[in-house]
């Protein structure tokens, strides 16, 4: 691919960006008194000696039943506790990539409870879908234990619906040709069929390209074959081959441009 036109569009898209609740552990408690036996085994003691084996033990039943209130009691406000700690807030109206910005810009430099409680407030302003999508793209690259072929490819459909508010039906070298409609130095260059922008894309043609154009063609993108596919594809470029050389491209991420090129 055409590396003028590959470096300003690295420029342009930014690579894939890496970011519980306790349950009931409440035990039973299981009181079981007893009770001594009346009549046979009592020696004389007769209705009198009964009534007063039943007097002795009605303050014991009666301090096991203050003990069992206590401990019902105590379970439902720690479970209470419990609820109220891992309850989700009301969900807010940031996306997901609004929620991602947060993370980075305000969480940098935290580490441990600092930064947990950072990436939770960060969260919390998400709405429904931003939070969903969020969960699904940091459980994906937290997987990859810092393996990038695992980042750029296996969550690259977690990134697209994180970072794209929408899709379309456009596969990947159709973004790609959209990115090429983009760039403003060539009047003509609407006027050049399908065949010639591929041809151009290996020449020197290049220039500003419009940042609204580009995110229009992302957004035109289908999710697995256009917005993910080039995803892994500037992930790879990005990280691999900065200079878009095309040498370096082909070596070092062929397998990613040929699955962007079918």
């Amino acid at each position: 691919m055409r590396a003028s036109l590959l470096a300003l569009l690295i420029a342009a898209a930014c690579a894939i960006a890496a970011c519980g609740g306790a349950s009931d552990g409440a035990l039973p408690c299981h009181l079981n008194p007893t009770v001594p036996g009346c009549g046979a085994d009592v020696v004389g003691g007769g209705a009198d000696t009964a009534r007063a084996d039943v007097a002795e033990d009605t303050p014991e039943a009666a301090d096991t039943e203050t003990a069992d209130t206590v401990v019902a009691a105590d379970t439902e406000t720690a479970d209470t506790v419990v609820a109220a700690d891992t309850a989700e807030p009301p969900p807010g109206e940031a996306s997901c990539e609004d929620v991602r910005a947060c993370v980075a810009a305000a969480c940098a430099g935290l580490a441990g409870d600092e930064a947990a409680t950072c990436s939770r407030a960060c969260r919390a302003a998400g709405s429904v879908a931003g939070r969903a999508a969020y969960d699904a793209v940091t459980a994906c690259v937290a997987g990859c234990a810092g393996d990038d072929d695992c980042a750029w490819g296996t969550c690259a459909v977690e990134e697209a619906r994180c970072r794209f508010a929408r899709s379309g039906h456009d596969d990947c070298e159709e973004i790609f040709d959209c990115f090429y409609d983009c760039s403003e130095d060539d009047d003509d260059h609407d006027d050049h069929d399908d065949d010639d922008k591929r041809k151009d894309k290996d020449s020197d043609h290049g220039g500003p390209v419009d940042p609204a154009c580009v995110d229009a063609c992302w957004l035109g993108g289908d999710v697995v074959s256009g917005q993910a596919a080039l995803i892994a594809y500037l992930g790879c470029v990005e990280t691999r081959c900065p200079s878009g050389s095309h040498g370096c491209v082909e070596t070092l991420c062929g397998g990613y441009e040929a699955a962007c090129d079918d």
